[in-house]
């Protein structure tokens, strides 16, 4: 029998919404959906995936996901006389016309910080860079995780905070764009690189290495 929106765990709450994540930024396509250059998907056709046949009313389901999520990670929002949702950045799919803030001055973003772990950070320092890999941005913070209006971009678990020379990358070309959710997010280079050469500072736990 389908649930109640009061009768699901916070279990079931963070499977949905790791499932929206899946969907709205990888897959929607996989899933019969189709995503708008603004990363939009239609929510009635959303809604209408068997995942949520789980629900009683899956509307409030999602809503409640949207409204709540710590890290503003999604959008509902209206267009065409229609309800549309869409995640807020970390796309591997193309969107083009994705609501972004384009940074004019690396003043705007004087603090970049990438997160990530130990084993990823061989990898980086091995291949000479950040790559976006299969997504279409880099995604940075505007500060560290415990800092309190730093929600989106980097994981409070990560054991590596790599700063970027804003300043630098800039002045060579390299684009920086602001999330609705406030994330920084950069295409990188030609190759889709940040190269390590604009890393100013390595923080590894509590030791700060200097570049």
């Amino acid at each position: 029998m389908p649930k109640q929106l009061s009768e699901l765990t916070a279990k079931e709450l963070t499977q949905t919404s790791r499932f929206l994540s899946l969907v709205l930024r990888h897959k929607a396509k996989n899933y019969g959906l189709e995503i708008e250059a603004d990363g939009g998907v239609l929510l009635e056709n959303l809604l209408n995936l068997p995942k949520f046949s789980e629900f009683a009313e899956p509307d409030k389901v999602v809503a409640n996901i949207v409204d709540n999520d710590a890290k503003n990670r999604y959008t509902i929002f209206s267009k065409n006389n229609n309800w549309y949702i869409r995640a807020n950045q970390g796309h591997s799919v193309k969107v083009s016309e994705l609501p972004l803030k384009r940074v004019l001055d690396f003043s705007e973003i004087p603090v970049a910080i990438h997160g990530t772990y130990l084993e990823a950070w061989e990898k980086i320092q091995a291949s000479g860079g950040l790559s976006k890999q299969k997504r279409q941005h880099i995604h940075l913070a505007a500060g560290l995780p415990e800092e309190r209006n730093i929600k989106s971009g980097i994981r409070s678990n990560a054991q590596v905070y790599i700063y970027i020379d804003t300043k630098a990358a800039m002045r060579n070309g390299i684009e920086f764009f602001i999330s609705e959710n406030g994330v920084i997010l950069t295409p990188g280079n030609s190759e889709g690189i940040i190269s390590s050469e604009y890393f100013k500072n390595v923080d590894i736990r509590t030791a700060q290495l200097k570049i």
